[in-house]
């Protein structure tokens, strides 16, 4: 098989997988709207060019219900091929705000874990937060250094100073934007 052949399949794959994401997610399955928000980030936010995926969290299906060790991680661990920095991003998408505030997390031991997980891992560790619209297309999207951002439900003021416009290019300037 050709070059330009296997990407053409690839491309076909990854369309069906989001047609099947899509149509789980209207019957309400909370991991088809994690995975269909997993899947916008590493394509809109941390596109493949600047970014590789060195690891991500196993998708639930692919273990038919059996749950891993590996999903207490984040969902990315990424590299910036400019720099050589890695990181790791959890992606949360919320339909709405809860009382007028952006929930990161809606427990304390939630965001205890990814600080524990932040401060044993030694590397960034970054939240992407999807609000409104649909997980393969929100309506805005923040990102938030969990080093800068000291409470799981970030002030109004946090929240406007980190919303997510573009895509990023580089980690340097994932650094800058937090």
């Amino acid at each position: 098989m050709k070059d330009y052949e296997r990407e053409i399949m690839d491309k076909e794959h990854r369309k069906q997988y989001w047609n099947l994401k899509i149509e789980q997610a209207n019957y309400g399955s909370s991991w088809a709207i994690g995975d269909l928000f997993e899947l916008w980030v590493s394509d809109n936010v941390f596109p493949e060019r600047p970014f590789q995926v060195i690891d991500n969290t196993p998708h639930y299906e692919n273990l038919n219900g059996r749950r891993c060790i590996r999903e207490k991680y984040p969902d990315f661990h990424f590299l910036c091929n400019k720099t050589d920095n890695d990181f790791w991003v959890e992606c949360k998408f919320r339909s709405h705000l809860e009382d007028g505030k952006l929930c990161i997390c809606y427990e304390s031991y939630e965001w205890e874990a990814y600080m524990d997980f932040r401060e044993k891992s030694n590397k960034k560790l970054f939240f992407v937060v999807g609000l409104g619209g649909e997980p393969w297309d929100p309506e805005e999207v923040y990102c938030f250094d969990i080093d800068e951002t000291k409470f799981y439900t970030p002030y109004e003021k946090q929240r406007e100073n980190n919303i997510i416009t573009k895509n990023f290019e580089s980690y340097s300037e994932l650094l800058y934007f937090n």
